[in-house]
């Protein structure tokens, strides 16, 4: 039954998704409305949705409405709790991943060379855990550290390549040993050392061309004890961009392997979405804006546009705190702007979009649905 939006009330459900972008839907089907869906509804100009029958779940006898409000009330609560219990379970292996890399990253630096086999089975049981948390390989960056910024970016990055790798088709194997290289990524930077990690602002000429060297670096440290080439040259080209301005060889988008690809992607979003010793992170939507956009042609588009498309499908519905302390749900993310995400306040329920010209920025995510 398709009813016009100003006729639409709170308690109808809709019978289909309702869309103002042709690839995401503003509200999904199924959807029982309520008074912040009809203010998105008029905030978007949209004309008119379809209704499951008449629509309403405010028809039903008072008694039942009830019950259902208990039953629905329970249901939330065992959600909450259960996804609270998931998040801690992924946090504690989190952060014993990280706190093994470190040991074994400096040891590797010690000896200068990576033994691979102390690495296999490493992301095993901790992509078990994130795969059943599906927003939060996007999010890793609200629990790095920045005075260990290394070693949680090494886990994170393979994090957040496995999570890639999957959603590009790649197989769990595949996806593992791209995980293993994006964690190898820079242990050659900390050969070079942590004080150009550390620097607390733009490094100078001479700086840059030693860090330049890192993927280099690196790959002397992996190649001989790394059966797989595909890792091999993912840790030599995760700084190559498609137009030629990476480094170290400068080479373009046919002779950047795929694994390196995905690696390059996932190291550029995690390292400008954290915080570190001489800046602060951007905000996730910001950083996937500028990747996709502002750095057009650096990288692989088939990669940059799965990690669009994901945050885009699996922030939608979350609830995030703002950087003035006020919290409030993602309700639409626009693919042509996704650092201005449209969020329904929780203290008013008022439905705003956040304008790259604010001064509001969405600061962590706070509640995992």
């Amino acid at each position: 039954m398709r009813v016009y939006s100003k006729e639409v009330k709170a308690g109808f459900i809709l019978k289909e998704d309702v869309f103002v972008s042709k690839n995401v839907p503003l509200l999904k089907k199924d959807t029982v409305l309520e008074e912040s869906h009809l203010e998105i509804l008029e905030v978007f100009l949209v004309e008119s949705v379809e209704i499951v029958g008449t629509g309403s779940l405010l028809e039903k006898e008072n008694s039942q409405n009830e019950r259902s409000s208990e039953n629905s009330s329970s249901e939330v609560n065992q959600e909450s709790s259960l996804a609270s219990s998931k998040t801690s379970l992924f946090l504690y292996r989190y952060k014993q991943a990280v706190t093994t890399f470190t040991k074994l990253s400096r040891e590797w630096v010690n000896k200068e060379k990576v033994d691979s086999k102390k690495l296999e089975g490493f992301f095993t049981g901790l992509v078990e855990e994130m795969d059943k948390i599906p927003p939060i390989p996007l999010f890793l960056n609200q629990y790095s550290i920045k005075e260990d910024y290394p070693y949680h970016h090494a886990v994170s990055t393979g994090l957040l390549s496995y999570f890639i790798s999957k959603k590009m088709g790649y197989t769990p194997k595949e996806s593992i040993q791209i995980a293993e290289a994006a964690a190898l990524c820079d242990v050659g930077m900390l050969k070079i050392g942590r004080s150009h990690l550390d620097n607390k602002g733009i490094l100078t000429e001479k700086e840059y061309e030693i860090v330049k060297k890192h993927p280099y670096v690196s790959y002397k440290m992996v190649r001989e004890n790394i059966a797989s080439n595909e890792m091999v040259l993912a840790v030599l080209q995760h700084h190559e961009r498609e137009d030629g301005s990476g480094y170290p060889t400068g080479v373009k988008s046919d002779q950047i392997h795929p694994f390196s690809q995905i690696v390059a992607v996932a190291d550029a979003y995690h390292a400008m979405t954290t915080n570190r010793p001489y800046r602060l992170g951007q905000s996730p939507f910001k950083a996937v804006e500028d990747i996709s956009l502002k750095n057009f042609g650096k990288f692989s588009p088939k990669v940059t546009e799965t990690l669009l498309e994901s945050l885009i499908t699996l922030s939608t519905g979350l609830t995030v705190k703002l950087n003035n302390g006020k919290k409030g749900k993602i309700v639409f993310i626009d693919d042509k702007a996704p650092s201005c995400p449209v969020i329904c306040m929780e203290d008013t329920e008022k439905v705003i979009q956040l304008s790259a010209k604010d001064l509001y920025t969405i600061k962590e995510v706070v509640v995992w649905r």
